[in-house]
Parts: C-alpha cells; structure tokens; sequence
C-alpha cells in the first residue's frame, strides 16, 4: 500500500491510541478482537451505528509481549501470554466461552514443556517455553506455536496437549566446529511432524 497515494487515502483507523497491541483475530458478529501490553484483551465493533466503541473484556498477567488472541466459530476466545516463572499465569493458554464473564486458564504450556524438552536446544533450557502463537481448528481444538521450545502443539478441548511437529534447529555452533561443517549442519534443520500420542 505504501507509494499508492489512493489506497492510502481510503484507509481509515478502526481503533487507535493501543499500547503495543499484538494478536488481532475476527470474533462473534465479525467484532475485531485484539490484545495489548498490560494483558487486556477488547473487543472492536466494526459496522452498524456503535462502529468504533471497544469494550474491554478481560486481562490475563501482564508481560513484556501483548498476549496473542484467536476466537473460534463458537465464539470462543483464546488469549496466549508469552514466557514466564512456571505457576504464574504465564506461558499459558486461557479460554473464555460465550455467556461466560471470565478467561480462565485452559492449558498450561510452560508446565507442559517441561515434560517434553527440546532435545534440539543447544543453547539453552531444554525445558523452556515462549507460547507465542495462537490458531484455532474447525474441531475445537487450539494450536499454540513455542517459539522457545521450537515446537508447533495441539491442546484439545479437554485441555490435553500434545506436540505435533517439532523444529529441529541448531542455534549455535561449538567452538571446535569448522564454519563448513556448521553451515551444513544447519541446512538438515527441518520441520518434524510427529505422531500423536
């Protein structure tokens, strides 16, 4: 868009002053949902006379990232915060259901992780998590990407995870290692779909 001087002209904001917004996903009645830095996640009107008027619908543990945000065909919400300490409302994935005033939590990635340890991360904790992804699937369940753990999860409505594709990436090369050596050492890196459990 940018360099078309007409395109840009028929833009207009559909929500503006956000706080590092991060996560926009189309909700119940074609509302646009986001989220931003202090963990509040809204809702925007987008049509009809009340276009514009956002309504706050709930928060979750603040972060250094906005919390990504994703909403099924049943009006389901999923607000995904980033790393954090186990058992602090981070690295985990809540859920609000229509008619329901509040988010609760509905799988705890970080906790998860620390069952299935990246054995690619030669960095760092092979434990770790970062959630950073949220996308929704036609059967109700959720998938969440782990930037940290370098994994693509499936956590079903019951609340179960299971890993179903895992990254194998080589983040740094030893120092005894040749730069050839290392150069096609990282081109094997690849995407691993894995059965489920």
């Amino acid at each position: 868009m940018a360099g078309n001087p007409a395109a840009e002209e028929s833009l207009a904001p559909v929500v503006e002053d956000l706080d590092s917004a991060r996560g926009v996903a189309t909700g119940p009645a074609g509302r646009l949902l986001f989220a931003e830095i202090d963990g509040s996640f809204s809702e925007a009107v987008m049509k009809g006379h009340n276009a514009g008027a956002v309504t706050i619908l709930g928060s979750v543990p603040p972060n250094f990232i906005a919390p990504a945000i994703a909403s099924d065909g049943r009006g389901q919400i999923y607000v995904l915060t980033a790393a954090g300490p186990l058992g602090s409302g981070l690295a985990t994935l809540y859920r609000a259901t229509p008619g329901s005033p509040s988010l609760r939590p509905f799988a705890d990635i970080g906790a998860y992780q620390q069952t299935d340890p990246d054995p690619f991360n030669l960095a760092d904790e092979p434990e770790e998590s970062n959630p950073f992804g949220v996308a929704t699937l036609p059967d109700g369940s959720v998938l969440v990407s782990d930037a940290a753990a370098n994994d693509l999860l499936r956590v079903y409505p019951n609340g179960r995870i299971i890993t179903v594709a895992r990254l194998n990436v080589w983040s740094r090369c030893p120092t005894n290692c040749p730069t050839s050596a290392f150069r096609r050492r990282a081109r094997c890196s690849r995407l691993k779909t894995l059965r489920p459990r």
